[in-house]
């Protein structure tokens, strides 16, 4: 990027355009996560967690909550858990745009760094304390690697489709 000026700006838009791929390409490497799973463990892998019970359904069912001051319905809460995970991480995709015009450092690795403090900040740390998700502890290893795995994917998708934008801008 030495033949482009740094501009937060750009570098903003480049990176929620790349958060907003990523966040898409990570639910397909999750899709694709359980689905070997399941063909490796001959359909008796664990179920998957109900959408409406998701951390990103919680979290849209507290947001809602406190505005109009009713819970969402099961299938709201479907419905909105989506749209809550496509705006944390096109905001963090927009975040990292940012950041990476001022500290280049930041796209040390692909962007890998940055995903797995996403990781730990949000999945590790923030959604135990909010109360959105149970401790790190009572969850078995194989979900965390599968967390920090999904991070790692939208991570390096972010730095790529931030880049390609950034180029074209």
């Amino acid at each position: 990027m030495a033949w482009k000026r740094r501009s937060v700006w750009r570098g903003l838009v480049a990176g929620l355009a790349g958060g907003f791929v990523a966040s898409w390409t990570m639910n397909e490497f999750q899709k694709g996560w359980t689905a070997a799973g399941k063909a490796l463990t001959d359909g008796k892998a664990s179920k998957p967690q109900d959408p409406a019970e998701n951390p990103t359904a919680k979290t849209a069912n507290a947001i809602v909550q406190t505005i109009i001051r009713r819970p969402l319905t099961k299938e709201e809460k479907r419905k909105s858990g989506p749209i809550v995970h496509y705006a944390f991480g096109t905001m963090l995709g927009g975040l990292y745009g940012a950041a990476s015009e001022v500290v280049p450092l930041m796209r040390i690795g692909n962007g890998v760094p940055y995903g797995a403090a996403v990781f730990l900040g949000a999945d590790e740390i923030a959604l135990p304390a909010l109360k959105l998700a149970k401790g790190p502890a009572e969850y078995p290893v194989s979900t965390h690697v599968y967390a920090l795995a999904s991070h790692v994917v939208w991570s390096a998708t972010t730095e790529g489709v931030r880049r390609l934008v950034r180029w074209a801008m």
